[in-house]
Formats: structure tokens, sequence, C-alpha cells
């Protein structure tokens, strides 16, 4: 990651979990008043708690970007399982379902993100967006599923701010 904010992002994430005094503000940026964490792309969500996982469990201190990584690579096979979930539903064959969230999947312009924004680079968010709102259409239970959907905002939202923006815009068009 050479280019926009990757480096940027990797190095909030990482300095955070390594040396950050508290969970909420970052200090190596905005010397010397610090910045709250959620303004600075660094996945707070995450950071906070292998920070606070890193206190018990050094692994979470040393392979923090390791973990990083593999989250963002696992959004792709989760994207494929959202859009299957969702296919499925419309009554495909097995065939269809399997090859069209596959490629729907591989040619999400996500994918860019892994290079120079690497936060906005989760495929499985708006999938995920979609089967929530499915699954509370289809339930008898409105509350449970407005609670999982309110979660799941509050989630990605701590992974970064933009997400919440594109929350808004899924819920409205929806």
């Amino acid at each position: 990651v050479g280019d926009g904010d990757g480096i940027k992002a990797f190095y909030v994430y990482a300095g955070h979990i390594r040396n950050s005094l508290g969970f909420n503000e970052f200090e190596g940026m905005n010397y010397p008043y610090g910045q709250t964490h959620i303004f600075t792309d660094g996945q707070t969500v995450l950071a906070v708690l292998f920070k606070f996982l890193a206190q018990y469990f050094p692994f979470f201190n040393t392979h923090s970007m390791g973990i990083y990584n593999v989250l963002m690579l696992m959004s792709y096979p989760l994207c494929g399982m959202m859009l299957a979930g969702i296919i499925k539903r419309l009554g495909m064959p097995l065939v269809i379902t399997v090859v069209a969230s596959f490629s729907i999947t591989i040619l999400s312009p996500q994918y860019f993100r892994l290079f120079g924004h690497p936060t906005l680079s989760y495929v499985v968010a708006v999938p995920l967006m979609w089967w929530l709102f499915i699954r509370y259409k289809e339930s008898s239970k409105k509350i449970k599923w407005s609670l999982v959907i309110a979660c799941n905002a509050m989630f990605w939202f701590m992974v970064h701010p933009y997400y919440i923006m594109l929350w808004v815009m899924f819920a409205m068009a929806y």
C-alpha cells in the first residue's frame, strides 16, 4: 500500500493497539492533543477490541496487521455467502446462484479500495445490509430484526463513518 490513505489506515489501527493509552483517543496524530480514534480511519471497533484483548493475549498486539488483512480478505467469501442467500430467495437454480454470487463478488469495485483506502474495502457490507432488510421483511419478529439492523449499522459506523452514510442511503432506497 504505497498511495492513498492505505498506509495511514494501517498505521492508525496498529499504532492505536500498541501505543495509545486510552481506548477512544489516538495520540499518534494531531500532536500534542491527539484525535478521537473514529475520525482517523483506523477501524475503531476492531482496534479497541484488539487493544482490550492484547492486555490479556499478546497475540492481538503482535499480529494485529495480519488479523486486519485476513478480515479484509474474509469479506469476499462472506459477501458470496450473503449474495447466495439473497439469490436463493429468488428461486434460482443452484448453478445460477453460485455463478451469480461469485461473479458479483469478484466484480465488486471495493476491490480497488484494498490498495488505497482499506477500511472501505469490505465487500460484505452492502449484501449484509440487503440480507438483513430481507430478513426483517420476512420475519414476524420486527423488533428483533430492527435491533439486529441497528447493531449492524453501528458496527459498520465504527469500522468507518462513511458506512453509516451508505446504510442511510440504502435504507431510504429500500
